[in-house]
């Protein structure tokens, strides 16, 4: 008969003269541009900080070097704002499955001038004190991603700039293994625990029981870790039974024409004819599955968090900020699941 060792995080728990989690969210839309409901959520939710994604860094075969894409559009009459601005760059693997080491320092230079120059021109010099940097590594490209993060530190911390990483969990599990990246800060994201490919998967987005597999070895975790939660929702595509696409925002409203559309249950729908959806063109039989997370499930996600983290969180942030997010999630919802987290 095998016995079970009990995780470690049972056995922690939180000072309560902590201070209270503060409020942000991320912001992963194309175009920054706040409208007067966002700003209201904003201010309701007394949200201190913006993770704004500013561009992506890719391999671009024909340079033969990595390069800035997807760069965010400031519009020119965007008023400045007094919150604090975190940068976030996400980084794709192939970039430094590529870049050789005598590369690095020349993908830190030109990252830190084009943000530098985004933000003074686009931004208006906004209040800025970390970098973020989103890299789901591997153990091949680990040893010149944590290159990268050490010559960006020491640049950075020349202005007084600390960085973070965001860091799966299991990345925290298996951390002896994986490696820590070196930075100040991790932001734990805690969605997209299983894979959204799998037409058996349930729920790619927040899958409690998926996540309860790696409540391990935060008690040894080097970094204090900050805390993503999810408020997106979007439609897995499935042709064939493989996935095709995800289509982002996407719920049950948009599939009400029973002529195109027929749900087998709440999450699951088939397509009766070829048709246009929200810009792409599906096919006869091709089947959705709509993922969503919804405040009760956040708030199941919230107490194992408090028996799993040894230390409170600094910040406990939104991912992300959009118009369904408003629309979805009830004031009242949101701030039950930030004072669950204040312990």
């Amino acid at each position: 008969m095998k016995f079970m060792l009990l995780p470690l995080f049972l056995f922690f728990s939180c000072s309560k003269d902590s201070p209270a989690p503060r409020h942000a969210v991320y912001h992963w839309e194309s175009t920054y541009q706040l409208f007067p409901k966002e700003e209201q959520w904003l201010e309701r939710h007394a949200i201190e900080r913006i993770y704004l994604r500013l561009f992506d860094i890719d391999w671009d075969e024909s340079l033969g070097q990595p390069i800035p894409v997807g760069p965010l559009q400031v519009p020119d009459s965007l008023p400045l704002t007094e919150r604090e601005l975190v940068p976030v760059f996400f980084l794709t693997n192939r970039s430094f499955a590529q870049l050789p080491e005598s590369g690095i320092d020349t993908l830190v230079a030109r990252m830190i001038r084009k943000t530098k120059t985004k933000l003074r021109a686009d931004l208006g010099n906004p209040l800025v004190k970390e970098w973020q940097f989103d890299c789901d590594w591997t153990e091949e490209t680990r040893e010149r991603y944590f290159q990268f993060l050490q010559a960006m530190d020491r640049e950075l911390k020349k202005e007084g700039i600390v960085l973070s990483a965001t860091i799966r969990l299991h990345q925290v599990k298996y951390h002896q293994k994986t490696g820590v990246p070196p930075v100040d800060r991790g932001m734990l994201m805690f969605y997209n625990m299983s894979d959204v490919a799998d037409p058996e998967t349930s729920n790619s987005i927040l899958d409690l029981g998926a996540a309860k597999n790696y409540y391990y070895n935060f008690d040894s975790y080097p970094l204090p870790l900050d805390l993503a939660l999810p408020l997106f929702r979007w439609g897995v595509v499935f042709r064939e039974g493989k996935m095709v696409r995800l289509i982002n925002g996407l719920g049950p409203e948009a599939l009400r024409d029973e002529s195109r559309f027929v749900f087998r249950d709440s999450a699951h729908v088939e397509l009766q004819k070829s048709t246009y959806l929200d810009g792409y063109y599906l096919y006869e039989g091709d089947e959705i599955r709509l993922e969503w997370v919804s405040a009760a499930m956040l708030r199941s996600a919230v107490r194992d968090l408090n028996r799993a983290l040894p230390r409170q969180p600094e910040w406990v942030c939104f991912y992300h900020l959009a118009p369904e997010t408003i629309k979805q999630f009830a004031h009242d919802d949101l701030e039950a699941i930030w004072n669950d987290l204040d312990r």
